[in-house]
């Protein structure tokens, strides 16, 4: 399965609740990327629960010097609120990974696992929920 026919488990709770998602393309042009929409839709706003943009570029060779450079990947998933006000704001999040071609899979899949649990283990909370640098 790859991003153009994305069906994911979201966990919509801390208690481990969740549900799956299914995800298609609907027509936004991103340059080098692809743009996704949930099917499911936020009630009172009608918009996509979830939006996700991924771009890639893929590692490139210096004419000059020979060195071939990095690739980069980037994903961003946003997912919209009405506020009381009735204001309606995007919550986003961004992850970005940039690694050299010849850069041994193991290595790659270790640091994309490291990435998961800074983002979702429990002594990260402080950081995520009020940027607590202690």
């Amino acid at each position: 399965m790859g991003l153009k026919n994305l069906d994911t488990h979201i966990w919509v709770s801390v208690t481990g609740t969740g549900s799956n998602i299914a995800f298609s393309e609907d027509g936004v042009q991103i340059p080098n990327g692809l743009h996704l929409i949930s099917a499911e839709k936020v009630a009172d706003i009608g918009l996509p629960k979830y939006t996700i943009t991924a771009k890639t570029r893929q590692a490139t060779l210096d004419a000059k010097t020979g060195i071939l450079g990095k690739a980069k990947r980037t994903l961003s998933m946003s997912t919209p609120q009405l506020l009381a006000n009735g204001r309606v704001i995007f919550n986003t999040i961004r992850l970005e990974m940039e690694v050299h071609p010849m850069c041994p899979i193991v290595d790659e899949t270790t640091l994309r696992s490291a990435a998961a649990q800074l983002i979702a283990t429990v002594p990260m909370e402080p950081f995520w929920q009020n940027g607590n640098l202690s």
